[in-house]
């Protein structure tokens, strides 16, 4: 999972709040590699251990 940027703002000129997801681009240069890690160590992987310990199918749909 490459990490994403929300670049677009809902009104011209920059203004407005972000879109929320409409307008991102990845892979993103602004996360860090210790950021990324850190985010598969404490989220991810926890996640996907929980979904396979209750039986839950992971397969990204």
């Amino acid at each position: 999972m490459p990490p994403a940027q929300d670049h677009k703002r809902i009104s011209d000129g920059g203004l407005g709040p972000n879109t929320g997801e409409i307008g991102c681009y990845a892979p993103t240069k602004i996360a860090t590699s210790g950021v990324i890690r850190e985010i598969e160590e404490t989220i991810l992987r926890p996640t996907f251990e929980g979904m396979r310990k209750e039986g839950e199918a992971s397969c990204g749909t």
